[in-house]
């Protein structure tokens, strides 16, 4: 069963995949998929950014296969097979890269190969891992490092033995207003410094006071690496975040705000007795509920859950 549905799916793309051409090849840029707000006459968008001071990462795929039945799958399929043997295959690619809104094509230097790899698929494979495709297929993927690119919206493509594949993004600075929060949100994801982790939060916050999820990711943070100013500082502030804007919430919903800050409240009274346990003690907030509660480091088992005591 499983090999039949990968049939159809290949059977699928030779028929659909442009051009009549054997195989597939598929490019991807590495992204980040910022929702951007609407403009007063442009529609809400998502948009792929790659950040300017990010290296342009690409990742090539190429599935060479031939279904026999199947003309659209043959007729270039000897090239493709020929192309896949190469032990070179990844430097014979053809690059270009234009602005997609004037079509101007930009220079882009020499890509270094930053890992590639080939498998030989399908029910005759060697390896049982392999067996997974229901026709002989050759899959080639490779990831390459651009380097950096000016701000812009691009379209780049690759070319391998006539094949071609595309692909849309756009180069941001990250001071955009638009995108200024989703840049600071995800170096501060990436950051290990906490330092640079609390200042970057910190922006998010003051920029807009409404980023209550800022605040939350403050406390996780501090009462693990902060000082006792900080861990308190942090807690006041989401406290009187959620507070500022419980009035935005629907009447239905006002209710879990009032619960969720006197269990903000219950954690906050409880800084003192954490930080002198932090050697013993680890304290997370639930994802799901954003409870804190405190956990053991020695046997992980929950020592306390840090809910108000009228809940």
């Amino acid at each position: 069963m499983r090999h039949l549905r990968t049939f159809f799916a290949i059977a699928i793309c030779a028929a659909f995949c442009g051009s009549g051409a054997a195989s597939t090849l598929t490019l991807v840029i590495a992204n980040h998929s910022v929702d951007v707000a609407a403009a007063a006459d442009r529609p809400r968008e998502l948009l792929r950014v790659v950040w300017l001071d990010e290296r342009l990462y690409a990742d090539v795929s190429l599935d060479v296969y031939q279904i026999p039945s199947m003309r659209s799958t043959t007729e270039h399929y000897r090239g493709l097979a020929q192309f896949a043997r190469s032990n070179r295959w990844a430097d014979e690619l053809r690059w270009t890269l234009a602005r997609s809104d004037t079509n101007a094509t930009v220079s882009l230097p020499m890509p270094r190969i930053l890992r590639s790899t080939r498998r030989v698929r399908g029910p005759e494979a060697p390896a049982a891992a392999d067996r997974d495709t229901a026709v002989a297929m050759t899959s080639l993927f490779a990831r390459f490092d651009f380097g950096s690119v000016p701000a812009g919206d691009y379209r780049m493509s690759v070319n391998a033995a006539g094949l071609t594949s595309t692909y849309l993004f756009s180069v941001r600075t990250g001071a955009e207003p638009g995108l200024r929060d989703a840049y600071l949100r995800e170096k501060a994801a990436k950051a290990r410094d906490y330092t640079q982790f609390r200042r970057l939060e910190l922006e998010r916050f003051e920029r807009d006071p409404s980023r209550l999820d800022a605040a939350l990711e403050l406390i996780d943070r501090s009462v693990v690496e902060g000082s006792p100013a900080e861990v308190t500082a942090d807690f006041d502030r989401a406290i009187a975040g959620y507070e500022l804007r419980r009035g935005s919430f629907a009447p239905a919903e006002r209710a879990k705000i009032d619960a969720f800050v006197a269990d903000l409240r219950t954690a906050r009274a409880a800084v003192p007795e954490i930080l002198r346990h932090r050697e013993e003690w680890l304290v997370a907030r639930d994802p799901y509920t954003s409870v804190y509660s405190i956990r053991s480091r020695a046997t992980n088992q929950v020592l306390r859950v840090l809910k108000a005591a009228t809940q």
